[in-house]
């Protein structure tokens, strides 16, 4: 028996590599792990590593993963979401949507001035401050509550 996986949905961000050690409830003698359902590129090793798929932005959804495990005594397997939202969902719930920009708002210094120390996931340009050059990466991914992102 596998372990559940949790949190799920498993959240991700664009260009953070999927990786999860899975985990056995029970399992003698040792099982082979096979992959059932996922995104082009995912593996399991032989520990129930799972790993071997990075989304890229063209990602940004839901992707559902199935995993078996199976021996001489039988099999189990585990499902499981991973979700990738962009990095300009700041809430993590799969939208860009006002309450993402009620975040930014918060979190606006101005051109040159230094972001809060609870702020810097809205730096968006890396370049240690909050400004109109944010506002605009934040904006071209604005797409509504419930709609995926438009970058």
């Amino acid at each position: 028996m596998i372990a559940e996986v949790t949190p799920d949905p498993e959240i991700l961000s664009p260009l953070a590599p999927c990786i999860r050690q899975l985990e056995l409830v029970q399992g003698n003698p040792w099982p082979t792990w096979t992959v059932t359902e996922g995104p082009a590129g995912l593996q399991v090793s032989a520990c129930g590593l799972v790993s071997g798929w990075t989304p890229g932005p063209a990602d940004i959804g839901d992707h559902p993963i199935a995993i078996r495990a199976a021996n001489s005594e039988g099999s189990d397997a585990e499902e499981w979401v991973v979700r990738v939202v962009s990095n300009k969902d700041f809430d993590f719930d799969g939208d860009v949507d006002p309450e993402d920009f009620g975040l930014l708002q918060r979190c606006l210094s101005g051109d040159c001035i230094g972001i809060s120390e609870v702020c810097p996931f809205a730096d968006l340009d890396s370049d240690g401050d909050v400004d109109e050059t944010d506002f605009s990466l934040f904006w071209s991914c604005m797409a509504g509550a419930g709609e995926l992102p438009g970058c």
